[in-house]
């Protein structure tokens, strides 16, 4: 009987690593994130968008890197020793996602977890966003954009094989 009472008292968590692009908070749920690193040479790649960075190896590991600001916004982005690779595993593909700065790993209660604001929802610039995350008690609340990594990486594979350039067989 016991047994039953505590489990009615359990309170559903879920924990997110947050991390900045540009001015702007983030994250992911922890679960999606295999680890950050500091950022190793990047080696650039030709002909791939301009938002794919490059490729690092990571212990004999190539991953391919997106800058996720760059990606998301369009916008050129300089980024310097600060920045860090959250490397990332989506359907057994590993990506390397350079961002501003990973700042925290958080559990929060599933209830702060909201839904993307209707006027975003089918905006094309906003399909990455999974929902908001409302951290914290008024007045010090802050509102953490969540990224569902499914759709920010589905738009990069067809744009890489767009670029791809093909020889012709003689």
């Amino acid at each position: 009987m016991s047994l039953d009472a505590s489990h009615a008292t359990e309170v559903p968590t879920e924990e997110f690593i947050v991390f900045t692009l540009g001015k702007e908070e983030c994250a992911i749920p922890l679960v999606q994130a295999r680890e950050i690193i500091p950022i190793p040479e990047i080696i650039p790649v030709p002909g791939v968008p301009k938002s794919i960075r490059g490729v690092i190896n990571v212990r004999g590991e190539v991953i391919t890197v997106v800058d996720t600001e760059m990606h998301i916004t369009g916008a050129d982005v300089v980024h310097d020793e600060e920045h860090i690779v959250i490397v990332e595993k989506e359907d057994g593909q590993v990506f390397g996602l350079l961002v501003s700065q990973a700042t925290e790993i958080v559990r929060t209660l599933v209830s702060n977890r909201q839904p993307v604001p209707n006027i975003l929802e089918n905006h094309p610039k906003a399909a990455y966003l999974d929902g908001v995350l409302v951290l914290g008690e008024e007045p010090d609340e802050r509102i953490v954009l969540l990224v569902q990594l499914s759709k920010l990486l589905i738009n990069i594979q067809p744009a890489s094989s767009d670029t791809v350039t093909h020889t012709s067989h003689q």
